[in-house]
């Protein structure tokens, strides 16, 4: 097992530190018994080779060695080494991603900048492609007896969309023999998010909402029914996902633990209400207004771009004069807003919210513009 991984010359590599001498280090600690190291190694892998979403040089060399480890018995915790591949799948260039950040704004058009971005796609390329290769894999591990492995197997295919014809129909197998409630509902999500919108497959998810299958499983139907059918949802989705949002307790932790959660299950469902006419009245606007101080800080974000989004159509307030039309229903969000002591934890990345709609981006003058004050 990894009698390849000193043959790449890593000092001549870089990673989101320099060079990557550490690297095989850290890939070699990810075969130890010791739950310490390992987990020691994964965390500073996600640092260096996939670093807050960029990816490097040294990553793609990386790769094929992540996924030899798949193919090792011995080799433990596997799901932590799938969900790194699907990071890693979806990586972006650093420069790329950061362009538009105060810091860079000025150099964004140079030669110089523009150069390193096309260097680095190079690399977000080679590292997709690696990924690719171990599709066959990801395939078999869906039919692994951890059912940890299965949920992380299905998260990682999900990442690979360009072989979702081959994908699809193995998975669909997979589903209709998989009794793992976690599972199934990680392979419904990968279905949703390989299939396209509107295809024949709605009336497998519609079929899952109808089923006796787990509250989760259902949900996630429901999730993906929304996001594909957006304003041809069936009410009992729609229905499905409100039900969630006022009462989440029977799925919360359960969700909670699977790879495609991104916050509270609360905050995630909500997203799915930008996908339908924003005049639905089956809107749980009370419930999400509730949740902006019962769910996490970095949650809270999530439910108030939600919220912001439906009341004001997706689009954004452009003119002052606007500021004093904003309707009953739009000042109540507002006013919830900026009351809200969560959503101002990470005050930066509200504020980034609020000017993505062209509001008041500071929460003095959000009060100022509805009227009120801190509690």
């Amino acid at each position: 097992m990894l009698e390849n991984l000193e043959t790449i010359d890593w000092h001549q590599l870089t990673h989101a530190y320099g060079p990557a001498d550490d690297i095989p280090v850290l890939i070699r600690y990810l075969t130890s018994e010791n739950t310490e190291l390992r987990e020691a190694a994964i965390y500073e892998l996600y640092g260096n080779i996939w670093h807050q979403g960029s990816v490097y040089e040294a990553s793609a060399f990386a790769i094929p060695f992540l996924i030899e480890l798949l193919q090792n018995e011995h080799v433990q915790k596997k799901e932590q080494i799938l969900i790194l591949l699907a990071y890693l799948a979806r990586g972006n260039s650093w420069h790329k991603k950061h362009q538009n950040s105060i810091f860079l704004i000025d150099d964004r058009d140079t030669p110089e900048f523009q150069e390193k971005v096309k260097i680095e796609q190079t690399w977000v390329v080679n590292a997709r492609n690696r990924v690719y290769e171990g599709l066959r894999l990801y395939l078999n591990l869906l039919a692994d007896a951890d059912p940890k492995i299965r949920i992380a197997s299905a998260y990682t295919l999900a990442c690979l969309p360009d072989r979702a014809p081959e994908i699809i129909p193995e998975m669909l197998k997979c589903l209709h023999r998989e009794a793992d409630r976690q599972a199934k509902a990680s392979m419904v999500l990968s279905l949703g998010t390989l299939v396209e919108p509107e295809s024949k497959y709605l009336a497998l998810f519609t079929e899952i909402l109808h089923s006796k299958t787990s509250d989760l499983v259902k949900l996630v139907a429901a999730m993906m029914l929304t996001q594909l059918a957006r304003n041809k949802t069936p009410q009992e989705a729609i229905a499905f996902l409100v039900n969630t949002i006022s009462d989440s307790k029977s799925v919360a932790e359960l969700y909670s633990q699977l790879p495609w959660a991104d916050g509270d299950v609360v905050a995630d469902v909500s997203r799915y209400f930008c996908y339908l006419e924003a005049e639905s009245n089956q809107f749980p606007l009370t419930d999400l207004i509730e949740a902006l101080s019962t769910v996490d800080a970095y949650s809270a974000l999530t439910v108030a771009e939600t919220l912001l989004y439906v009341t004001f159509n997706g689009k954004t307030i452009l003119a002052d004069e606007k500021m004093s039309e904003l309707t009953k229903t739009q000042r109540i969000v507002l006013s919830a807003i900026a009351q809200s002591e969560n959503t101002w934890k990470y005050d930066a990345n509200m504020s980034q919210i609020l000017k993505s709609f062209a509001l008041p981006m500071w929460r003095e003058k959000l009060l100022a513009l509805v009227g009120g004050e801190l509690a």
